[in-house]
């Protein structure tokens, strides 16, 4: 047998070797196979609602996640514009969140007490120390002659605070502006908690000239049908969402509202200085009209035949 030169043997091994490697390299050049998720028919949709929805970019692990606002809630549909809302603010939602601070600190409660016998309305609050401090005060109108606000101790747990709110007219039907964006239902509550509207009554602003008809601009006096007409709803309204805040904005057939975080007191009392008033000269009309009458008989006794 005869032996093979070195440089053959050189460049066998050197073949062997470049087959070894280019199959290694062909295996790991070789990527994946990528199978794509099933994608579901629109009949087959498994969402808990018809609305088509769209996940969230997931971050990237160096990117900087943006900062969490504790308890923010962003409204899908924004409620109207409401002049009286604080610049930036989207809605009074978000107003309320930044004044949290003034309510843990100190504040136990607010109440508003309103004296029907000088047309005044005031908002105290009450101390987590029992104190009590009269924070606002304001001439108000209250029910006339005919009806008159009553006495005694209720409850406003929701506000009307948008200028979508809407006064129903039994003729005009539904009024806007009347309101001037603000109006708080009046309840009355029992020794459990349970909570109804009581009559019709309300406390809120008022525009004569949202009206379709001509009435009179009145907020001071005996003047309403029994509400509690305030003057400047503006700054009412931003004073007690400051003080007891609110939660998330809501919708019904009367507008865009939002519960207060706690209810509020409404205390009403005091006589009314023009029902004595009101009575004599009621009386006095009364007993001229029988006058009248009398006087009108005995012209007709003379003159009949």
């Amino acid at each position: 047998m005869s032996e093979n030169p070195p440089h053959a043997i050189l460049a066998t091994v050197l073949l062997l070797a470049g087959i070894v490697l280019f199959h290694a390299g062909s295996l790991r050049a070789e990527p994946p196979e990528v199978v794509a998720p099933p994608v579901a028919a629109p009949s087959d949709q498994t969402s808990p609602d018809s609305t088509s929805s769209v996940a969230p970019v997931q971050q990237s692990a160096g990117a900087e996640a943006s900062p969490e606002i504790p308890d923010l809630w962003i409204d899908p549909d924004p409620p109207p514009d409401d002049p009286c809302l604080p610049p930036l603010y989207r809605n009074w939602r978000e107003f309320a969140l930044d004044c949290r601070e003034i309510r843990e600190s100190h504040l136990q409660s607010v109440r508003i007490v309103i004296n029907s016998s000088h047309f005044q309305l005031a908002v105290e609050v009450i101390g987590k120390d029992g104190s009590v401090e009269c924070v606002y005060e304001t001439p108000v109108a209250l029910g006339g002659p005919r009806t008159p606000t009553p006495e005694g101790r209720f409850v406003i747990n929701h506000l009307y605070c948008y200028p979508d709110v809407m006064y129903f007219d039994k003729t005009f039907g539904e009024i806007p502006g009347l309101y001037k964006a603000f109006f708080a239902p009046v309840l009355l509550c029992d020794e459990v908690g349970r909570c109804r509207r009581y009559r019709d009554l309300g406390l809120h602003g008022y525009d004569a000239r949202a009206y379709p008809s001509s009435v009179p601009q009145i907020t001071y006096g005996p003047a309403s049908a029994g509400c509690i007409r305030v003057p400047d709803p503006c700054k009412l309204k931003t004073l007690l969402i400051r003080l007891v805040g609110v939660g998330p904005l809501r919708r019904d057939d009367r507008g865009c509202y939002h519960w207060f975080n706690r209810p509020i007191e409404v205390v009403i009392g005091g006589e009314y200085p023009w029902i004595d008033e009101a009575s004599s000269v009621q009386a006095a009309v009364h007993e001229g009209l029988k006058k009248v009458q009398s006087g009108l008989e005995y012209l007709i006794g003379i003159l009949a035949p």
